[in-house]
């Protein structure tokens, strides 16, 4: 199959291992690479402050996934994680186009070595506390 922006290869080996329910968000995936989502995210979202934990751009892109696969809740995140399939797309994901510094760097964030590719519920939770909110998306305003 014909590849384009992300590294990554599809294709049937004709096994069960690796597979998904998720495999339309690597279109998005594509896109969101293709745009440069993770570098405007830096740029623009700076609730988090520090060198430790999830990113802004892996939660903003998180909820983004989830929206996109018509999640009700922010618990929903964690049946994208217990979708290995689909965790081995983002994780190739995330890393695309991070020199070998900035990979090194990501990793050093965690105190702990971590098996997530996603945030978990309470960490989306703590940062969507972090924003700031607007008059105008207040309700009774």
């Amino acid at each position: 199959m014909t590849q384009y922006l992300l590294p990554i290869k599809v294709k049937n080996d004709g096994y069960l291992s690796g597979l998904t329910s998720l495999a339309g968000m690597l279109v998005y995936l594509e896109l969101m690479w293709a745009c440069r989502l993770r570098d405007f995210i830096e740029r623009n979202v700076q609730a988090r402050s520090g060198e430790q934990g999830w990113t802004d751009p892996e939660i903003c892109i998180a909820l983004i996934l989830l929206n996109l696969a018509v999640g009700d809740c922010v618990n929903d995140l964690r049946t994208l994680e217990s979708d290995d399939g689909f965790c081995r797309l983002l994780k190739l994901a995330q890393q695309s186009g991070l020199n070998a510094r900035k990979r090194r760097k990501l990793m050093r964030r965690w105190r702990r070595k971590t098996h997530r590719v996603i945030a978990s519920s309470s960490s989306v939770f703590r940062f969507l506390e972090l924003l700031p909110i607007s008059p105008i998306g207040q309700v009774g305003m």
